[in-house]
């Protein structure tokens, strides 16, 4: 056999084994009620709610207090970008769990596609997923004027929250149980966002050193008019460097 032909095979091997992966990921969300419920809250009761309660909201405390709430409409449709990716990022984790239990992992290191590639399929795949419906939610939601390519470029930046929150939860967890634990402290990152946004520049830079910080920030400047591009490549290389140093930790 040559080495060409063997390098086939085993690429063919792997794309069976992704294949496979992606059918028994879909299974255990159709299965597990918490999974499911999880994502269908992104699309079924966050959008909507984020959609139109606010600007309802913002009618009936102009009729009864003369209070304007839409001044805060942007820091609204900017937790569009938190979302998504923690929830995705806690099932994914939590799956990563799951088949450490089941022995999957373990299975996994004998195959063609080995840990690292079983890994990098499970954090990529969160991230996908983090990107598309953070677009989706962030475009429909609609509260504050911002532009198609400052929606797309914000979510990709928010995208990679989810395959961190996968690697701390799979890091930390030694189980389902603890993942759960953990999944639940995820406030301390994402409340400390919205914190910021009551704090004035320069001091709100602090808050840079939360991985869920930047990808927000960015949205706020896209949504005021402000320059903003100069914080994707910034968001993308942190977020590298940090899901770099957990994913060697892990493996």
């Amino acid at each position: 056999m040559s080495k060409t032909t063997a390098i086939e095979e085993r690429a063919g091997l792997s794309f069976t084994l992704l294949l496979g992966l992606l059918r028994a990921d879909a299974r255990s969300i159709l299965r597990d009620s918490l999974l499911r419920w999880t994502l269908l809250l992104c699309i079924g009761v966050f959008l909507p709610l984020l959609r139109w309660l606010p600007p309802l909201l913002n009618e009936w405390l102009l009729a009864n207090y003369q209070f304007d709430l839409s001044p805060w409409f942007a820091l609204i449709q900017s937790t569009c970008l938190l979302i998504a990716p923690v929830m995705v990022g806690i099932v994914g984790g939590l799956m990563i769990l799951d088949q450490r239990d089941d022995g999957v992992v373990t299975a996994m290191t004998v195959t063609p596609l080995g840990l690292k590639g079983f890994l990098a399929y499970r954090l990529l795949l969160p991230a996908v997923a983090a990107l598309l419906v953070t677009a989706l939610m962030l475009a429909l939601v609609d509260l504050a004027p911002i532009s198609p390519v400052a929606v797309a470029l914000a979510s990709l930046c928010a995208a990679p929250l989810a395959p961190l929150l996968a690697l701390a939860i799979a890091l930390l967890a030694s189980n389902k149980i603890q993942g759960f634990a953990i999944a639940k402290a995820n406030g301390l990152l994402t409340a400390p966002v919205i914190v910021a946004w009551f704090v004035a520049p320069p001091a709100q830079w602090v808050f840079a050193l939360l991985p869920t910080y930047l990808p927000v920030k960015l949205s706020w400047l896209a949504m005021a008019g402000e320059r903003w591009l100069w914080l994707v490549p910034v968001s993308l290389l942190s977020h590298a460097l940090l899901i770099r140093w957990l994913y060697r930790r892990l493996v």
